[in-house]
């Protein structure tokens, strides 16, 4: 099965402005972001143990899209609309919760939800014989790496001072029994979707994101 890494869209054509919300919210000032049910103590370690507080609002330019990217917020994840909730509820995903969000477009409130993700592991791949390399800053490749674990990413991203990023994808024995569509890389910070995932969100013209091939 082919997998794809999902990320927002960075095309101005599609989303209009990059990045394309607020800092903060018109009539809110960044104390706000200090509060206790703030966007900030979001992590992707554990599900929050309080209702967040998620509001967002667009740049003047920017443009409504099914996903949207959101600012200062502190966790891994994505804001989408009723639409594309439909399609991820519609798949077999790892460990997630789903919460209410707002996105302000010239000055109307538009119904979102944050969903939010929680994986500790690299449970289900095939850490052997799938490929992942070293980037600077996410984005330059410098070379191919390998780590047996969690804890081996992470130590490789300390001593070199880099992110990891996937580009082939192998699921172990357990993962093929227990196949997710959707899944959460750790410490990679990276979404992964399945092609039949993909197929739908092209076949419904899901606007906001970008997908990249895993060989």
């Amino acid at each position: 099965m082919k997998y794809y890494l999902l990320s927002y869209s960075v095309t101005l054509d599609e989303i209009g402005f990059y990045p394309p919300t607020k800092g903060v919210p018109s009539g809110y000032n960044y104390d706000w972001l200090k509060g206790t049910r703030s966007m900030t103590k979001l992590n992707n370690r554990e599900f929050p143990d309080f209702k967040p507080e998620l509001l967002f609002e667009l740049e003047k330019n920017a443009k409504l899209t099914d996903a949207i990217n959101p600012s200062n917020i502190s966790a891994n994840g994505l804001i989408v609309n009723h639409k594309l909730r439909q399609i991820f509820e519609g798949s077999i995903m790892k460990s997630h919760n789903f919460y209410e969000a707002r996105v302000i477009y010239k000055s109307v409130s538009y119904d979102y939800f944050w969903l939010h993700f929680v994986k500790s592991d690299f449970q289900g791949i095939d850490l052997n014989r799938s490929i992942f390399y070293s980037t600077l800053m996410g984005v330059y490749e410098i070379e191919e790496v390998s780590f047996k674990n969690l804890e081996e990413a992470k130590q490789i991203m300390r001593e070199k001072s880099c992110l990891i990023k996937p580009k082939k994808l192998v699921l172990d024995q357990e993962g093929a029994i227990n196949l997710k569509e959707v899944f959460y890389l750790p410490y990679i910070r990276e979404i992964v979707v399945s092609e039949r995932i993909y197929n739908q969100m092209k076949d419904e013209k899901i606007t906001g994101l970008e997908f990249k091939e895993l060989l």
